[in-house]
């Protein structure tokens, strides 16, 4: 079973310290990254006093005080200052008082708690599903992976993920056998990055440039766009913009850069459909998913295809805490001859993706 070290958060942790003795919270990035960490603060019941910008920062969020970096070094109280800035230096905060404390470490902890924060309670809550899933794992990385995001999750401390993080991300050779493949069904292609990264590792493993088929699927006008000079150098590869989901339907989405993804609260209107439906009964030899939470779902829509054609898979299991213990169990219900592997690519306790090998 996994061995789970910590059952605190450190952000939850220090924030308390300041709280019970009147010190100031703030988080350092009013950006994405620094809104998001907010409200899965104020999930928990944690106030932060506000957020602490550059002077030539035009980025506001929609609450809290906004300070700038110099005032915040010259508070005479004790401070507690949260990093919410991907590769922050900080150098950059110059020479620090003892009355400023800095925490640095893994916000993705905390990030949409609702959804897919995995903290000490949910794991001893489902304690059984994740011992089940646990035996479902094919390869003691896979379960020093899971393991290591787990304890990640819940202590936010950065450190466990250090020695086990890759780059290789959806095209593992050490998993895959790149020259079985002829298409290729791209679930949340972006710009393309995605598919261009299996085109160069296809290449590495055959010698040969990729001649097959390549559905990339992206709902996001913007991102979409940027295909078509993909489909001028690869004549199999069809742009679709559209969303993979359990049925085809017209659903709200969120643009917001690369964590755009389908929402209630969407600003716009875009088309899905599921995979079944777009194949219509062709063969299918590796499916890619990295669509912010929607991966059950589409995994739905293309029931017919993982039942008929057995292709590899490889599906981000990050978004939503209970993707680790639903996404296997469902694949496992549509072919028992799959086995289960998990990697890393993140030193943050996100990008973690299951594959699913015939």
């Amino acid at each position: 079973m996994f061995k789970i070290k910590n059952c605190e958060n450190i952000f939850l942790k220090k924030i308390e310290e300041y709280e019970q003795k009147n010190g100031k919270i703030y988080i350092l990035g009013a950006g994405e990254c620094g809104k998001k960490l907010y409200e899965a603060l104020s999930y928990y019941g944690k106030n932060v006093d506000g957020f602490v910008v550059d002077k030539d920062k035009i980025e506001r969020p929609n609450t809290g005080e906004i300070i700038c970096t110099e005032d915040v070094l010259k508070m005479p109280q004790c401070v507690l200052l949260i990093i919410a800035i991907n590769g922050y230096d900080l150098k950059r905060m110059g020479t620090l008082s003892d009355t400023i404390e800095i925490l640095y470490e893994d916000i993705f902890s905390l990030w949409a708690v609702e959804e897919c924060g995995i903290d000490y309670d949910y794991y001893t809550k489902h304690l059984k599903e994740f011992e089940h899933f646990y035996s479902m794992l094919s390869d003691p990385k896979s379960i020093a992976c899971v393991e290591a995001y787990i304890n990640q999750k819940i202590s936010g401390k950065f450190g466990e993920l250090q020695n086990l993080w890759e780059t290789n991300a959806y095209y593992d050779s050490n998993l895959i056998d790149l020259c079985k493949i002829n298409t290729i069904v791209d679930c949340g292609a972006y710009n393309g990055d995605s598919f261009l990264a299996f085109a160069e590792a296809f290449k590495e493993s055959t010698g040969c440039d990729f001649g097959g088929t390549a559905y990339l699927l992206e709902p996001n006008i913007d991102n979409y766009e940027q295909l078509d000079s993909i489909s001028l150098n690869y004549k199999g590869v069809k742009p679709l913009q559209i969303g993979a989901w359990d049925k085809e339907d017209q659903l709200t989405f969120l643009t917001n850069g690369t964590s755009s993804g389908i929402v209630s609260a969407g600003d716009v209107s875009i088309c899905v459909d599921c995979i079944d439906h777009i194949l219509q009964g062709e063969r299918a030899d590796f499916i890619k998913m990295d669509i912010e939470g929607a991966e059950l779902y589409a995994l739905k829509g293309a029931r017919n295809t993982i039942e008929t054609y057995h292709p590899i898979l490889a599906i981000c299991v990050y978004h939503r805490r209970e993707d680790l213990i639903t996404i296997p169990e469902y694949i496992r219900t549509l072919y028992e001859g799959y086995k289960f592997y998990i990697r890393a690519y993140s030193l943050y306790s996100t990008e973690l993706v299951l594959y699913a090998v015939p």
